[in-house]
């Protein structure tokens, strides 16, 4: 989790502009999750595993260190 950057990975996963605050992102990316994880017992020519890997890393960030967030967004 040293290289995750809170800022870019989270705009690029959720496609959007602004960063979402710690509790949107959990959201979506339990979300995002369950949708990967679908494709990936499917066994879905869209399912990337790179993706799910990059949304998992994000979860674990978001879950387990609420203050690298927190940090990241304070003036």
């Amino acid at each position: 989790m040293a290289n995750y950057d809170r800022d870019a990975d989270l705009r690029f996963i959720v496609k959007t502009q602004n960063t979402p605050n710690h509790e949107a992102a959990i959201e979506t990316l339990l979300s995002r999750e369950e949708e990967l994880e679908v494709k990936r017992k499917d066994e879905q020519t869209s399912y990337s595993v790179h993706e799910h890997i990059r949304v998992l890393t994000a979860l674990l960030a978001e879950v387990r260190f609420p203050s690298f967030a927190r940090k990241q967004i304070a003036p």
